[in-house]
């Protein structure tokens, strides 16, 4: 996945509380995110232009950020908390000054039925199975296996949860 340039005004006035859920999901699709109609994003989500795309049922709850330079590709029934944090740039550690060097565009896919709860980061390049739980606040730098319990930071397995054996997808108002 690559950075691209997008419209950037349907972006902006999407994160409003004025603007009703299905007005919200037509903004962005005109700002080029792939958006299944059976998906809800709540205002005030702050979003970096570039790829996005959301599954039927899916939820992402209010005051989130969103880094699509490198690309967010989320499943079928999956809840972000408020808050979440998903990154897709990075950049490498220079050995001169400034440290930060030229930036680096890592994709990040969360799984079909994943539950991402509040304030959790998201760092770039990093995959999360279908049925995994992300705990509040944790930072997941790594790919996280599906039907899992993660909490901490950095985020660890905390214990396996039962395989669902698929989701019926939801749908939001």
């Amino acid at each position: 996945m690559t950075a691209r340039p997008r419209r950037l005004w349907p972006l902006v006035v999407q994160k409003t509380s004025l603007v009703p859920p299905r007005w919200r999901r037509l903004l962005l699709r005109r700002a080029g995110c792939a958006i299944d109609p059976r998906s809800h994003l709540e205002h005030g989500i702050d979003f970096v232009p570039g790829d996005f795309a959301i599954g039927a049922g899916s939820f992402v709850n209010r005051e989130g950020f969103l880094d699509c330079s490198g690309g967010i590709a989320i499943g079928r029934d999956t809840l972000l908390g408020p808050r979440v944090v998903v990154l897709t740039t990075t950049h490498d550690v220079q050995d001169t000054l400034p440290r930060a060097g030229a930036p680096r565009y890592d994709g990040v896919r969360i799984g079909d039925g994943a539950w991402i709860g509040a304030g959790a980061t998201i760092l770039p390049g990093v995959t999360i199975g279908d049925g995994a739980v992300v705990a509040a606040g944790a930072v997941v730098r790594g790919d996280l296996e599906p039907d899992g319990l993660y909490a901490g930071v950095p985020a660890t397995l905390k214990r396996r949860l039962p395989a669902t054996g698929g989701t019926a997808a939801r749908a939001w108002p």
